[in-house]
């Protein structure tokens, strides 16, 4: 690992090369290991940003995991994965087969993404794994077995025994390694929290007020509502879709929007419209102002910005809405809050 800067952001850049990969498990990847002991519950998460060029997407590799370290098996208890473009995770209650689920199809290239976890571990099915990415929660198993070895009598890890965080890069698909391949990623404001206090995710997705650069809300993970749609027909947009919106009533809301720590803040919404102007409204933390919306000088699959200023509250209580009033809305792609 090497301490570095990106894009303005102090972090730290991780480095796999094949050509040094000699067959151990010790030359598979390079990771970071955090001092926390978790015995019951905790959170635990990290901004990440994978390049493109430069981190595969027909890989199959761990980017962060929860380590068991203790007498039942020494091994993972929870472990992130990218698996060829999508973010997956696989936990257990044991050191048999995992529960594997999708966390996040096409995850995001070249921006930095947070994914925190907050867990509870148990032997009695009162186990909790819930996965956030950019705040927003895309993953809650509850009622489940999560962690193993030698447990209290009040259902937690009997200490020495914990589960550990680590980070960075865990390329264990030796069978499909390709010659002379170099995988690189990055990670900043790696936090680790025991126990469930006030606030916690606050404080992960944002330690420094205004430490993270410009972050990117697409439009599928937003809620939709009044007749407005995720679609993918017309091309030119990131990620797996953009939001149409019906004439009037239409509703597209980004909820758990950092605000870092407040105040003036700048938006851009990426969009497409093939027709005269449209106006709608923008909808910021309930106060709504009109916004038009110019042709972007072609057809659908033409894309544009549009530039606003806001308001944001401090933290990542805030919500962005778009909303069609009469005059239907441009196709949206994403916001990048900044």
């Amino acid at each position: 690992p090497v301490v570095t800067t990106l894009n303005g952001q102090p972090c730290v850049k991780f480095t796999w090369h094949q050509s040094a990969y000699d067959g151990t498990r010790l030359a598979r990847g390079t990771e970071g290991c955090g001092p926390q002991q978790y015995q019951k519950e905790g959170w635990y998460g990290f901004y990440i940003y994978l390049p493109d060029p430069g981190y595969p997407k027909n890989k199959t590799a761990g980017i962060g995991q929860l380590f068991a370290s203790n007498s039942a098996c020494n091994s993972w208890a929870a472990m992130f994965n990218m698996v060829n473009t999508d973010l997956r995770v696989s936990h257990r209650g044991n050191c048999g087969t995992p529960t594997d689920a999708l966390v996040y199809s096409n995850f995001p290239r070249n921006r930095w993404v947070s994914i925190v976890a907050h867990f509870v571990v148990s032997h009695l099915n009162a186990g909790k794994f819930e996965v956030f990415i950019d705040g927003v929660s895309k993953y809650n198993a509850t009622g489940i077995n999560f962690g193993y070895d030698t447990w209290t009598s009040g259902d937690a890890l009997q200490a020495p025994h914990a589960l550990n965080p680590k980070w960075g890069q865990y390329d264990y698909d030796a069978g499909n390694f390709t010659a002379g391949e170099i995988r690189t990623s990055y990670y900043t404001n790696v936090n680790e929290i025991a126990g469930n206090p006030s606030g916690a995710l606050s404080y992960i997705l944002n330690p420094v007020p205004g430490a993270i650069g410009p972050i990117i809300y697409p439009a599928e993970s937003a809620v939709v509502a009044g007749g407005t749609v995720i679609e993918a027909t017309n091309a030119g947009f990131n990620g797996t879709g953009y939001a149409n919106f019906p004439t009037t009533g239409g509703t597209l809301t980004f909820n758990n929007v950092n605000g870092g720590s407040g105040g003036t803040k700048t938006v851009i919404i990426r969009y497409a419209l093939a027709l005269p102007a449209r106006t709608g409204q923008l909808v910021v933390n309930g106060v709504a102002t009109n916004i038009t919306f110019d042709n972007t000088g072609g057809p659908w699959t033409t894309w544009a910005t549009k530039t606003v200023t806001v308001n944001l509250n401090g933290g990542t209580g805030n919500s962005i809405q778009l909303k069609s009033t009469g005059q239907d809305y441009g196709n949206i792609d994403e916001i990048t809050v900044q």
